[in-house]
């Protein structure tokens, strides 16, 4: 997949990136998109399933993924409002464990 002045597109970029597992960033603003892999590592190294656990509490507000194909992407600038949100006093934190785990 070629773009108007010969080299690859963005989209060939990323799938290329995807396939060799290392970390998208946006053309526009170079924001990293991270896979869910990332993202458990980035808190605590926790079970990627803990991720999916967090999109379900809706107390949590934990940032909703993009898709790229079938594989869930979430940007990095997302992630860290997310996080000074949860900073603020009173915000639940979030668990690697639910009572029901």
């Amino acid at each position: 997949m070629l773009g108007g002045n010969g080299g690859p597109t963005t989209a060939a970029i990323i799938c290329f990136c995807l396939r060799i597992g290392t970390e998208v960033k946006g053309e526009a603003d170079m924001d990293r998109k991270l896979r869910k892999s990332a993202v458990a590592k980035r808190y605590g190294d926790v079970n990627p399933r803990t991720i999916d656990r967090w999109l379900l509490d809706p107390a949590l507000n934990f940032p909703k993924p993009f898709y790229v194909g079938s594989t869930p992407m979430w940007h990095e600038t997302e992630l860290e409002e997310w996080e000074r949100d949860r900073a603020k006093p009173g915000r639940p934190k979030p668990s690697p464990m639910t009572a029901d785990s």
